[in-house]
């Protein structure tokens, strides 16, 4: 049968061999070939590039160095906070008309910290029930986003973790439908 057979499927690393390397939700890898990958956002290249305003990539040179005012969309990505030299290079995307998001990533690592905070404020429950858990979890998304909003100005954070299990229940859903958008925008096609 597919290897695929409709699953979702995170995109690992193309092969020499003109094949696809995947990571299903199961935390499987399988080799595809790369028709079987489908969707607008299939048909990306996906640069990562070194960060902004380091020795080697200065602020002063980096857009056009990196050329980002070419590309189709720009993915800013933070584990923690996005640095003044972000900041200014959002606001040089914005001047060259580049859309871009805003990625707040490894989020379940501060959820699951503010879980354990809570079991631990309250020794007498040793794990905290379903209810509880979502309610910190909606807190603590609220206040990541809100952070970002009074501390840069900055709305439209899309909280995800890098954890297959977590694609559901954070924003990597909307941000994957929201870059295809733009994508399908950029290039000029049709949505389906």
């Amino acid at each position: 049968g597919d290897a695929l057979d409709g699953q979702v499927a995170l995109v690992v690393s193309p092969t020499n061999d003109g094949q696809w390397q995947v990571e299903l939700e199961s935390g499987e890898l399988v080799t595809v070939k790369k028709h079987q990958v489908t969707g607008v956002l299939a048909d990306c290249v996906i640069w990562d590039l070194p960060g902004v305003g380091t020795p080697n990539f200065p602020q002063a040179t980096y857009l056009r160095r990196m050329g980002l005012r070419h590309f189709d969309m720009v993915i800013l990505m933070s584990a923690s906070r996005f640095t003044e030299a972000e900041c200014i290079l959002i606001k040089e995307l914005q001047k060259w008309q580049v859309p871009f998001f805003l990625v707040r990533n490894k989020v379940d690592a501060d959820i699951e910290a503010e879980v354990e905070k809570a079991q631990e404020y309250d020794n007498d429950v040793p794990e905290l029930d379903i209810e509880s858990q979502n309610q910190i979890e909606r807190r603590t998304l609220a206040n990541i986003k809100t952070y970002f909003k009074l501390e840069f100005d900055l709305d439209d954070v899309y909280c995800i973790s890098t954890k297959m299990k977590f694609r559901d229940r954070l924003d990597f859903l909307k941000l994957e439908k929201d870059m295809e958008v733009v994508l399908r925008r950029q290039r000029g096609t049709t949505t389906a």
